[in-house]
């Protein structure tokens, strides 16, 4: 369903400002890619990279882009600018007719509503 999540663990990744992270939903069929921004939880051994809600149904490849810049000295005034990206992805299937079930269930003497969700 729209709003799925892939979760990366980004071992030997550093979350800091100089290593800018994005996800990227790629569609396998043939629609342009999109970015989203990433998720960072507190543990900073992760990264979290959510679908929007209207990816409802299909396959999509996510992948986490991580860039760093290093620049560099050669003798004097010889810069050198060096990138490296890592690219880390997963294949996501979503299925539009999950095979889970939400009964609802009324009492209107104390009007209520009873939600049950079984996956």
């Amino acid at each position: 369903m729209g709003g799925s999540q892939v979760i990366f663990r980004i071992d030997g990744i550093k979350t800091e400002e100089d290593v800018p992270l994005k996800c990227v939903i790629r569609f396998s069929d043939g629609r342009d890619s999109i970015v989203v921004p990433p998720l960072l939880p507190l543990d900073g051994q992760s990264v979290i990279c959510r679908l929007p809600p209207e990816i409802d149904s299909g396959s999509v490849v996510v992948d986490l882009e991580a860039t760093s810049t290093r620049i560099g000295e050669v003798g004097i005034a010889n810069i050198t600018q060096s990138t490296k990206t890592v690219l880390l992805s997963e294949a996501v299937f979503i299925d539009p007719n999950p095979s889970a079930e939400v009964v609802v269930e009324e009492n209107w003497d104390t009007n209520e509503l009873s939600l049950t969700w079984d996956s």
